[in-house]
């Protein structure tokens, strides 16, 4: 363990500067939580129907923007995705077809016995 005179050495910044950024960090959290909880207790207050409308009247472009970047779509759009969904769909359209083909076609068998008998 370094002696104390030594840690404070290779950290040249005063300890009430320190102690000073802290409090406005400090400060500024609370002031954000207290901001997010308002907007948080607005969005619950809201009906059901008109909560997308309460977001956007207070939008926070700070979460909006780290939203977007961690925003994934639903849909297969890439290169990948088209591929294996028009390979399942494929061979789910040969699937389905070739079932009703053959049951198109017992049934016309079946009909032709009828008939012949």
């Amino acid at each position: 363990m370094e002696p104390r005179n030594q840690r404070s050495q290779a950290h040249p910044i005063p300890l009430q500067l320190s102690l000073y950024q802290s409090g406005e960090f400090m400060s500024a959290t609370v002031l954000r939580s207290e901001e997010l909880a308002r907007r948080y207790r607005d969005l619950v207050d809201a009906a059901p129907l008109l909560r997308p409308f309460v977001v956007l009247g207070d939008l926070d472009w700070a979460i909006t923007a780290r939203a977007g970047n961690d925003y994934r779509p639903a849909l297969p759009i890439t290169i990948d995705g088209f591929v294996l969904t028009a390979t399942g769909f494929g061979l789910g359209w040969a699937f389905g077809a070739s079932a009703h083909g053959a049951a198109r076609m017992g049934r016309r068998r079946s009909r032709r016995r009828i008939r012949s008998i």
